[in-house]
């Protein structure tokens, strides 16, 4: 994968270069460069972050041959006008896109050779890093550069679970609409995630609560009944040890460990918690709450922040205690006191990362959708796309026609991971 060809296109009066490589050897000043793109990006999100890639790459897919492609524009000359940028601007401020990919022999939704998003097994969504002040130059370089290279005799790009609300969203319809039916786009798999913006829903937060506050009151004074009840929010400073090891151990707890599913029950998914806490803990982006007990935690959550957005991970709580709902008010003191918590002050949105049904759902009052999508930049592309399109909705109307089982209507929701 080292050497691939990268090229250059023009937007705007500026060169914009798109470099393909191999992700596990990149230099150090790209990830750097990759790092500082991830702050100011478009769309923020911790599973495109080199916190989370890499350590993933490295224990949780090491057989993924994974590519980076990134987009880069040419510095300004000191004479195009531009106040305070020169051609010794740093590589960080040139980088303006940044994704990486797996190649697929075809999938189910695009079943053609293609580039899928890369997403591990322990990551919420995918899509790619574009420099907000640049994301619409960014993208139409890369959509250029799949359509005219091919890379290894491709067809095109599929990201599966991205925002479908979403400026990138937005900037890919254009993209590909902007190429005059060269290039042609598909969405599938619709659904919903609950979302949390603290400053505009404060009012029907406080309602949520609420509305589940006589249940929550009573699990909690039977909690209090037990011993003294406190909870605690770490960010700042880093995340000392004996929370990481706390919530390793309540994550492995109960079903998770019984089947085998927990962090712990696998060195390599141990191995990647640990590193990537450590790579945002020490930027001071990783945020763990805990509810404890006479001192000792019985429930635990760990976070990941990217920009001003924070993206909900893994939780974790002592089932014995499972009749006062552990996890709940570890939650429920979350959305009480982060009005009045400076370390989180700078996030403005949170990603639940939770399955649809889940107890989050009760208590977060957003929702966004999260959509599968793919972008076919070859004629042999789009011409398979529209018959799977068809497909799709012939599919879709035979199952409108089909009546609901009373099983299939009355059955719970499965609950979060």
């Amino acid at each position: 994968m080292r050497g691939l060809p990268g090229r250059s296109s023009r937007s705007s009066g500026r060169p914009f270069t798109v470099r393909v490589s191999n992700a596990r050897a990149l230099d150090p000043d790209v990830v750097r460069a990759w790092s500082s793109l991830e702050a100011r990006a478009l769309e923020p999100n911790a599973y495109l972050s080199p916190h989370f890639v890499l350590p993933a790459l490295r224990y949780l897919d090491p057989d993924v041959r994974a590519l980076a492609i990134r987009v880069e524009r040419a510095p300004e000359s000191a004479t195009d006008g531009h106040a305070g940028e020169t051609a010794g601007e740093p590589a960080a401020a040139r980088l303006v896109g940044m994704g990486i990919f797996e190649w697929v022999k075809g999938t189910r939704a695009f079943p053609l050779p293609h580039l899928v998003a890369y997403r591990s097994r322990h990551s919420f969504s995918s899509g790619i890093l574009l420099d907000r002040a640049h994301a619409a130059e960014a993208l139409a370089a890369l959509v250029e550069h799949l359509a005219s290279t091919q890379i290894w005799r491709g067809h095109g790009l599929e990201l599966e679970g991205t925002w479908g609300d979403g400026p990138t969203f937005a900037l890919i319809a254009q993209a590909t609409a902007a190429h005059g039916g060269h290039v042609d786009h598909e969405e599938w798999n619709v659904h919903t995630r609950s979302v949390l913006e603290p400053f505009a829903d404060r009012a029907r937060i406080e309602a949520n609560l609420s509305a589940q506050g006589r249940d929550l009151r009573r699990r909690r004074r039977r909690l209090e009944e037990q011993g003294s009840v406190s909870w605690a929010l770490h960010r700042r400073g880093g995340i000392r040890a004996p929370s990481v090891e706390a919530f390793l151990d309540l994550e492995h707890r109960g079903w998770k460990g019984e089947t085998r599913t927990s962090l712990r029950s696998n060195p390599a998914d141990e191995g990647f918690f640990r590193e990537a806490v450590a790579r945002f803990a020490g930027e001071e982006r990783a945020v763990f709450t805990e509810l404890l007990l006479d001192g000792e935690v019985i429930a635990s959550t760990s976070n990941f922040v990217s920009g001003r957005a924070g993206f909900a991970f893994k939780i974790g709580w002592r089932p014995d205690l499972a009749k006062v709902s552990p996890g709940v008010l570890n939650e429920m003191e979350f959305l009480t006191r982060m009005y009045g918590e400076p370390s989180l002050g700078d996030l403005d949105f949170w990603d639940s990362g939770a399955a649809e049904g889940s107890y989050i759902d009760k208590l977060w009052p957003g929702r966004r959708p999260l959509v599968s999508m793919a972008i076919a930049t070859t004629r042999l592309g789009r011409s398979v796309m529209s018959l799977v399109r068809a497909a799709r909705a012939i599919r879709k109307r035979h199952r409108a026609r089909q009546p609901v089982p009373a099983s299939a209507a009355t059955a719970p929701p499965e609950p979060r991971d």
